[in-house]
């Protein structure tokens, strides 16, 4: 009998921490899908959201799987004061899927990675499986279809529509409770006959107006390039006022040149006969006709 005893205690000891390592699914208030095809790469972005209730002991570890062959591009943890941080997780591989163990110090836990597009010509075909891991109380999964697509058909059918920037057009499926265990598979299909990005024709937008605070921007009270353009006047004027008085001084009056002339004698002929003063040019006096001879002076 004591033998008998001992044996159950051993197997129980030793399937003891099989059971303390099986994890209860956890309890997420909201998940968040996106899935956006073309968007940035000619690929399928998929961002999921999960939102743990509040009464989660933290740190945690969130249990998820995603299709494995896919690009992941940020697993992180929202923190309340340094906002998106990288989380540290596992992954290994199990059926066809991996499965990633994320630890998080917050409620909010962010899995992005990109998955290929299927093309069938025009046509693309677009497979999102929600693996059911956990308990969540609503699950939406928006499909955002990229501008310049038509024969959009989506199952199961989407809750609501609604435009968004670039002209694309996103489709919400919201599911309340949906069943643990029990994959929520969704297809889309749609027609495009252009290869040009999402991203490409979003709006850009400035985050804010430079002002004085900016970082890097200089700022001064006067408005300078009318402060470089006043000083650029007054240059130009100077410089033409010296180039006036300059082109003056050089210059000299036709009743300066007379004078001087006068001085000289060149201009001074006298009429050996009367004693008039001729004119410049003059060979005969205007008075009494005497033939002048040049350089008499008086």
């Amino acid at each position: 009998m004591n033998k008998l005893a001992i044996k159950l205690a051993l197997l129980a000891f030793l399937l003891l921490p099989f059971s303390v390592d099986a994890e209860a699914p956890l309890h997420l208030s909201s998940v968040v899908v996106d899935v956006w095809p073309e968007y940035d790469r000619q690929a399928v972005l998929v961002i999921e959201r999960f939102s743990l209730v509040s009464n989660t002991q933290l740190p945690v570890t969130l249990t998820t799987h995603i299709p494995t062959g896919v690009q992941i591009n940020a697993i992180a943890a929202n923190d309340p004061i340094k906002g998106l941080i990288n989380a540290p997780y596992d992954s290994s591989a199990q059926e066809g899927k991996s499965e990633l163990r994320i630890t998080s110090i917050s409620l909010k836990v962010q899995v992005e990675y990109y998955e290929s597009l299927n093309k069938d010509g025009a046509t693309r075909h677009i497979i999102y499986e929600w693996p059911a891991d956990n308990i969540v109380d609503t699950l939406d999964i928006n499909f955002l279809l990229p501008p310049a697509s038509d024969n959009i058909r989506i199952s199961p059918s989407p809750t609501s529509s609604s435009p968004a920037q670039g002209g694309s057009t996103n489709y919400l499926i919201r599911t309340n409770n949906p069943p643990t265990e029990q994959p929520l598979i969704v297809t889309i299909e749609y027609d495009r006959h252009t290869g040009d990005l999402g991203i490409a024709s979003l709006p850009v937008e400035a985050v804010s107006t430079p002002g004085a605070s900016t970082p890097g921007r200089a700022y001064t009270p006067f408005p300078l390039p009318w402060a470089l353009g006043g000083v650029g006047f007054l240059l130009i004027l100077v410089s033409g006022v010296g180039i006036y008085r300059r082109r003056r001084d050089h210059q000299v009056s036709p009743r300066t040149s007379v004078r001087i002339s006068r001085q000289a004698g060149e201009l001074d002929i006298y009429c050996s006969q009367c004693g008039k003063r001729a004119q410049p040019g003059d060979t005969f006096c205007r008075t009494c006709g005497a033939r002048l001879k040049q350089g008499t002076k008086a």
